[in-house]
């Protein structure tokens, strides 16, 4: 049962798509944390992480070997949460290019 906190997950066409295009490990891992921040609406470390610099958007965060998955997310009108993009992180940083791929998302969407 969800508690006053409980939010709802909606994905884009892009992370949708992405998410589509992953192993079933990946799509259940994804399916976890967007239940637990559905019923929770927040994520910590190691699951979530707050994008520095960066006003509401956030990132989910999944190991699954060999590769780790990021997802950007971001709050909307208190009860929706938007799963922006993913994508397979392969450098220590988070990519600048997918930090500005998810801004011009939630421009697309009005977040």
């Amino acid at each position: 049962m969800k508690d006053e906190k409980a939010k709802s997950v909606a994905l884009t066409t892009e992370a949708s798509n992405f998410l589509a295009e992953q192993p079933p490990a990946v799509v259940q891992a994804f399916q976890v944390l967007t239940d637990k921040l559905e019923m929770s609406g927040r994520l910590v470390m190691p699951d979530a992480k707050k994008i520095a610099n960066e006003k509401n958007l956030f990132e989910l965060r999944m190991k699954i070997e060999p590769h780790q998955y990021r997802f950007f997310y971001c709050y909307d009108d208190g009860i929706r949460i938007w799963v922006l993009n993913g994508f397979i992180k392969k450098t220590q940083k988070t990519p600048l290019q997918e930090i500005r791929k998810a801004k011009r998302i939630m421009r697309r969407y009005g977040l």
